[in-house]
């Protein structure tokens, strides 16, 4: 496999295994952004134009989008104060359907927020908060809840109260203490990926059209119905198992599994396992956290293009 200035360029076999807190970091969400105006189809590119105020080209709609990606971290978190808790859904570790079922009933996560929004830009409805906002929180949380500690907690506020060690690429060495949702958001992602959105972007893209048709089925089902959110509901639930298999599942030592649980921010009621203990994950366990990152940021970026270009239909 080929790495570009630290790209891992791969295709993804078969199906794919796959908090008051930011997700995947600028950078991330950017590339969210960029891969999804690529793959608009060009009625939804009028549309996303329109919306955002900007010109109708694929690379003022580009901008436009990754801009719209970072806008419900860097601006709405401040202003709009009640839109905090949209950005996640804590579904636990281990699973507890009388603490989960109703996260997926309640109007205020990420999963409502997402099927709520592809319905108001699709109808052309009025914004919830500002000119602009449904479609810029749509792209940005669909960037969230591909990052799959939006979508899981083992009481510690998605990994917000675990610290984790990672090995870095260029040295081999192990990284400071992070914790495990930044290690996640950022530092690996930077690490492996650098912090060039276009260009991260340009190659996930590019590795997207070399799919086959069934690898690019895999990605892209269940096909969209009426409001979306049977769809939107089985991205989570994967990301979710994704975060449970294959985040928690491969620090050393072995992490406790927990049911949901709200954890105050400064972490005194987390579980008490995390409080004072360090995970590690090993080369191969960060090499297989990086390519993880590679197909979340591609499955948010097509699914974010699926959902557009539904609502410009």
């Amino acid at each position: 496999m080929k790495r570009i200035k630290g790209i891992m360029v791969c295709l993804l076999a078969g199906t794919m295994a796959v908090q008051p807190c930011l997700a995947w970091g600028e950078v991330g969400h950017r590339v969210v952004g960029r891969i999804a105006a690529a793959l608009l189809t060009a009625q939804a590119q009028k549309k996303v134009a329109a919306i955002l105020d900007v010109d109708n080209t694929k690379t003022a709609v580009a901008d436009a989008l990754a801009d719209a990606a970072e806008w419900p971290d860097s601006v709405a978190r401040n202003e709009y104060t009640r839109s905090i808790p949209w950005h996640f859904i804590d579904l636990g570790v281990k699973p507890n359907p009388a603490k989960d079922n109703p996260l997926w009933a309640s109007p205020d996560t990420a999963f409502a927020k997402i099927v709520k929004y592809f319905g108001t830009v699709k109808r052309g409805d009025d914004d919830e908060l500002e000119q602009g906002s449904d479609l810029k929180f749509l792209v940005h949380l669909m960037g969230d809840v591909q990052q799959p500690l939006h979508a899981s907690t083992d009481q510690d506020r998605g990994g917000n109260c675990l610290y984790i060690k990672f090995t870095k690429e260029e040295t081999g060495t192990m990284s400071p203490k992070t914790k495990f949702h930044s290690a996640w958001d950022k530092a690996i992602l930077e690490d492996r990926l650098g912090t060039n959105d276009r260009l991260i972007a340009r190659h996930l893209v590019r590795d997207w059209k070399n799919l086959s048709q069934a690898e690019k089925s895999a990605i892209s089902s269940p096909a969209l119905s009426g409001d979306g959110s049977a769809a939107v509901r089985a991205w989570v639930t994967e990301s979710h198992d994704a975060a449970v298999a294959q985040l928690y599942g491969t620090l050393q030592p072995a992490v406790p599994k927990l049911e949901s649980a709200e954890v105050a921010s400064d972490c005194h009621d987390a579980a008490p396992a995390f409080k004072s203990k360090v995970w590690m994950l090993d080369e191969d366990a960060t090499e297989d956290a990086s390519q993880l990152t590679e197909r979340q940021l591609m499955k948010a970026g097509v699914r974010l293009a699926a959902l557009l270009n539904a609502a410009a239909q």
